[in-house]
């Protein structure tokens, strides 16, 4: 969407996407946008890197820099890149996102900013806020969903569960995950269990014993073979994880087993949520625990949701 954007304040524009991720800054810059980011270990190697992805990006000449998380940081290399615009949220005081990054002082940094408040604390409703503040004035949350996601003709009785996360604190105890593979095959439905490559020799020893049966499928590959997979889904069960997102924007329903994160912010629209924050007082703690000190139980906020309950959601989900 970004080619019709601002179209009232000027044509042909091509807009960069600054974001933070995990990984150096090298090697991007495209006409079509590009991606920048962060990272933890920034060497030498790495600041050369960003010197000539951001001499790249100025001779590109860009008319507008949407920054997405409005971290100090992000706008910092987005002024850095030399587009005419400077583009992104102010989180405003109060608002749970501010947990999440730097952002005394990002203002100065953009010639242009949209508010967002505290009652509005999930990142899809402010990305939309965003947008329509780009120009997309009639865009709303439904065309988020893919064209492709919203035209498939899928299977409710076909759950996909995704039992993988990035930190221990997002993981749901993996015989608890066995136990609702089961359940749900005892109920009739389908059910397909997914994972990277890496994770094949796992899931194998995890779940094999039910390999053999009619209904039941371990699906492991790349990020492609992933998305071309959500085709047959109807209810996805993941955790705090881009399976979730990516699941939303396939179309399918989206049950979240959440962990330490506040789902206020990530949940997509329209998911269900499990989560069992209320038995630590310091929930949530943005995925850095603090629970090892014995006050609760070891990541208790996902660890002591039961089966029952997450079966229960998906049942009512599959509309069975």
């Amino acid at each position: 969407r970004f080619g019709r954007l601002r179209r009232h304040r000027t044509r042909g524009a091509r807009p960069v996407q600054s974001r933070l991720a995990t990984t150096p800054a090298a090697g991007l810059g495209t006409r079509r946008g590009a991606g920048v980011g962060t990272t933890k270990g920034f060497s030498l190697v790495e600041a050369r890197e960003l010197w000539g992805t951001m001499s790249r990006l100025r001779r590109l000449r860009f008319d507008i820099c949407v920054n997405n998380s409005g971290d100090i940081r992000e706008s910092l290399l987005g002024k850095l890149s030399g587009a005419s615009e400077n583009f992104g949220p102010i989180w405003e005081p109060g608002h749970p996102y501010r947990r999440l990054i730097r952002a005394a002082g990002v203002r100065y940094l953009l010639d242009d900013t949209v508010s967002v408040p505290s009652s509005c604390p999930n990142v899809y409703d402010a990305h939309l806020k965003m947008a329509r503040s780009l120009g997309e004035a009639d865009l709303c949350l439904d065309d988020l969903v893919s064209g492709f996601g919203r035209t498939l003709k899928r299977r409710a009785e076909h759950v996909g569960l995704h039992p993988s996360a990035t930190q221990e604190c997002r993981l749901w105890p993996r015989d608890k995950w066995i136990e609702l593979a089961e359940r749900l095959l005892a109920l009739g439905l389908e059910v397909s269990v997914f994972g990277s490559e890496g994770e094949r020799a796992q899931l194998r020893t995890e779940f094999g014993h039910l390999v053999e049966r009619e209904r039941f499928s371990i699906c492991v590959g790349g990020l492609e073979s992933f998305l071309r997979a959500l085709s047959g889904i109807g209810v996805m069960v993941a955790l705090d994880s881009f399976a979730m997102h990516a699941a939303f924007f396939g179309g399918c329903r989206v049950v979240v087993i959440n962990g330490a994160n506040d789902s206020r912010i990530w949940a997509p629209p329209g998911s269900v949520v499990l989560e069992n924050g209320g038995s630590c007082p310091r929930y949530p703690c943005y995925n850095s625990p603090s629970c090892g000190d014995g006050l609760v139980g070891l990541y208790s906020c996902i660890r002591a949701i039961p089966v029952e309950r997450v079966l229960e959601k998906v049942v009512a989900a599959s509309a069975i």
